[in-house]
């Protein structure tokens, strides 16, 4: 992906003032489980669960594909592996939030698709340390900006 201006919209319920980098690469560098299965599984064990929550809830992809859209979330695409670094990076963090939601209705999601979950946050972090890094706004930044642009339209 080669875009030079890429925008990531932060609007999750995860209130950041940036995207969380160190925490996305310090999950990405320990081998450590993000999620467990059913509770009493007897694989279960320490997961960095809450650290994936964080950077999962950075967005919210509701806002962009509510529930009931013809969207498909790019992390459960069978030629995902393939095909990651053509989605957008606001696609890829919508699909980690997404799976992150699916977690809370159906024990081991998570952990079911971490490989899917890990390629998807270090094809993030290789964006944002490219040459073209995406933009990321916070939402209320976002208001502001189409506030503006509303205004400009109107004046014309």
């Amino acid at each position: 992906m080669s875009k030079s201006e890429e925008l990531v919209i932060l609007d999750g319920i995860e209130k950041v003032s940036h995207w969380p980098l160190a925490l996305a690469e310090s999950l990405l560098n320990d081998p450590t489980p993000w999620g467990n299965f059913w509770p009493g599984h007897p694989e279960n064990g320490p997961t960095r669960q809450r650290d994936y929550y964080r950077v999962a809830n950075c967005v919210n992809g509701y806002h962009r594909h509510p529930l009931g859209s013809h969207w498909k979330n790019p992390l459960i695409d069978e030629q995902f592996s393939e095909r990651c670094s053509t989605y957008t990076t606001q696609e890829l963090l919508d699909g980690i939030f997404w799976l992150s939601r699916a977690e809370h209705f159906s024990y081991g999601v998570i952990r079911a698709n971490e490989a899917h979950l890990r390629q998807a946050l270090q094809e993030v972090v290789h964006r944002v340390h490219s040459a073209t890094p995406p933009t990321f706004l916070l939402a209320s930044d976002q208001l502001s900006e189409e506030r503006r642009a509303d205004g400009e339209t109107k004046e014309r």
